[in-house]
């Protein structure tokens, strides 16, 4: 087997190639670079942090001194 990639940024093109490939039985992946993909841990912590900030519970941390901050 072999890997081919191509760059596409339009979409009728995309849409055009997806057809041809389908046309001809071969298998391809669709892959979108501009979406970065995050763990759903990740994800999560940055939606309660984001909850906290706007419910005012949001620990600040003094970047001069984090160490008294944390401890």
């Amino acid at each position: 087997m072999s890997t081919v990639t191509i760059k596409v940024n339009d979409n009728a093109l995309m849409a055009a190639l997806i057809k041809v490939f389908e046309s001809l039985n071969i298998s391809f992946v669709v892959r979108n670079d501009k979406k970065v993909k995050y763990s759903k841990e990740f994800l999560k912590r940055i939606e309660n942090a984001d909850k906290e900030y706007k419910n005012g519970t949001l620990t600040p941390l003094n970047p001069d001194n984090i160490w008294e901050a944390i401890s």
